[in-house]
């Protein structure tokens, strides 16, 4: 662990290493054979890397949330990505991460909680596996999100096009969003050739996310058409999100167990149409894992 503003925490194995910040349990750096895999948090494209999306997945109205009959304000994507975690258990390559309930999270969010994030490290590839847990005595709605951005070209893909290829069929129907976050009822299309999303320089991107409902648990190869490639896979996941900014260096591949608040809704999180529900004791699991396929 180092020191510094966020101590962060390093895994490392044959060669590749990852940085961890207990900041928010969010991953900094992802290095392997001496090249980096993930965004350098630039803060002329976006300050960030890989933050984790909790207690709610994108904008709510107005940035506040209805819950027991009361109002709190909620961040954009919740307010985790901003909490200190503890390092509840570390090894050379599997590092976890614990953040319970607090007075500042209580302020957005007035229930009792565990938060856990384990990230695992091999070769060419690491795991995300989250645990959201009820400590609580009543039913607690919950989302969880993830939100990495890798480098865009990728390492061994300078000067050639990228693509996002799915591993089965979706639509290309996105959900229209609003210029402040919201989603509406209405689609509008994305150009794809068959399973073959072609990224261009980022034209697809207007700052808008493109949200794949239903296809959390599609796996995706991003890179160019020959590789190399990156490929991610949610499990336990809702929905499968794809964003940048025109001409950025990266792309996020985002799974999400639900997305921002409908724009012609304005209702409690526990009535938003893809909250999980937790009861007493109950639990909330997901996971991410990312490989590099050269």
């Amino acid at each position: 662990m180092t020191g510094g503003p966020s101590p962060t925490v390093k895994l490392e194995t044959a060669g590749s290493f990852v940085e961890i910040a207990c900041h928010g349990a969010e991953l900094k750096r992802w290095q392997v054979a001496g090249e980096d895999w993930l965004h350098d948090g630039a803060a002329h494209w976006w300050a960030r890397t890989a933050p984790l999306l909790f207690p709610v997945v994108g904008k709510s109205r107005g940035d506040q949330v209805r819950t027991g009959g009361r109002t709190y304000p909620m961040p954009m994507h919740g307010f985790v990505a901003s909490q200190p975690f503890a390092l509840a258990a570390a090894s050379t390559d599997t590092a976890l991460f614990r953040l319970a309930d607090n007075a500042a999270s209580r302020r957005h969010f007035p229930y009792a909680f565990q938060l856990e994030i384990r990230y695992r490290l091999s070769a060419r590839s690491i795991s995300l596996d989250a645990r959201v847990i009820n400590n609580g005595d009543s039913e607690m709605p919950v989302a969880f999100g993830t939100h990495p951005a890798f480098v865009w070209p990728l390492p061994g893909g300078e000067r050639q096009p990228h693509l996002v290829r799915f591993d089965r069929d979706v639509s290309n129907l996105v959900p229209q969003i609003t210029p402040d976050g919201l989603f509406r009822r209405e689609t509008h299309p994305v150009a794809m050739q068959g399973r073959d999303l072609w990224l261009g320089h980022g034209e697809c991107f207007t700052g808008r996310a493109l949200c794949f409902l239903g296809d959390g648990g599609t796996g995706v190869r991003f890179g160019p058409e020959n590789g190399p490639f990156l490929k991610a896979r949610g499990n336990g996941f809702r929905h499968l999100a794809l964003w940048s900014k025109p001409r950025a260096p990266f792309l996020s591949i985002e799974h999400w167990t639900a997305h921002g608040e409908d724009v012609d809704a304005d209702c409690d999180l526990a009535q938003r149409p893809d909250a999980t529900l937790l009861m007493p004791g109950d639990e909330l699991q997901v996971g991410t894992v990312y490989e590099i396929e050269a």
